[in-house]
C-alpha cells in the first residue's frame, strides 16, 4: 500500500510565518521525506517525518501577495510507493 497524508494543515501564527504540518500513514514512516510543492515559496522544501508519522516545520512566506496559493505535500516510502498530493490555500496577512 502506498503511503498517506492526513491532516494536512498551514496555520499562520501571524505576518507571514507559518507552521506547516501533518500526519504520514505508513508501516514505517519515521525517516520518509515529505516534499512541499504548489504555486508558494515553499516549492521545493522537504520535512523529515517523526516515528509516530507525524511531520511540520516553520516557514515564512511574503505577506505582498507573491506567496498567496496553494501548497501541496507528497512523500513516497521505501518500495517508492507515492501519496496523492494534498493541498491547502495560503494568504500571508501583511503586518
Amino acid at each position: 500500500m502506498p503511503p498517506s497524508i492526513s491532516n494536512f494543515n498551514a496555520e499562520e501564527i501571524g505576518n507571514g510565518l507559518y507552521i506547516i504540518s501533518g500526519m504520514v500513514t505508513d508501516e514505517t514512516p519515521e525517516g520518509m521525506i515529505v516534499t512541499l510543492g504548489g504555486s508558494t515559496s515553499a516549492s521545493g522544501i522537504t520535512i523529515i517525518v517523526e516515528s509516530d508519522g507525524s511531520f511540520s516545520c516553520m516557514l515564512q512566506l511574503a505577506t505582498d501577495g507573491s506567496d498567496t496559493g496553494t501548497i501541496s505535500a507528497t512523500t513516497s516510502d521505501a518500495y517508492s510507493l507515492e501519496s496523492e498530493e494534498v493541498y491547502v490555500f495560503v494568504s500571508p496577512t501583511p503586518p
